[in-house]
């Protein structure tokens, strides 16, 4: 099973986060190296900033035009994830950036 950025995700993998606690699930750790691995491949287009905060298991994801406004992203969004919706929460992110980004290309082609 492919993500769309190339990274396969093992069987394996997939059938353990169904089992476990979001927040540990091997599935969630896979899915958020994959917004890491877009943030720092499309640098060039847009500017994501992603923070993973510990101490309530929290990931933090804004996004800023790259010659625009440092102080006001054009995106925003906190995910949880020690919660049941995780890694669908997760995939909605990465849908959303990959879509933020394939605008943002279509744009410096214009």
């Amino acid at each position: 099973m492919s993500n769309g950025n190339g990274l396969t995700i093992p069987k394996k993998v997939k059938e353990q986060a169904i089992n476990e606690p979001a927040n540990s699930s091997p599935l969630a750790c896979v899915m958020v190296n994959s917004i890491m691995i877009l943030a720092m491949t499309n640098n060039d287009v847009l500017h994501i900033n992603v923070i993973y905060q510990a101490t309530c298991s929290t990931l933090y994801v804004n996004v800023f035009n790259v010659d625009g406004n440092i102080y006001k992203p054009i995106f925003s969004r906190v995910t949880h994830l020690d919660v049941q919706s995780t890694i669908e929460d997760l995939k909605d992110l990465e849908d959303e950036l990959i879509e933020l980004i394939g605008n943002a290309k279509d744009n410096l082609d214009v």
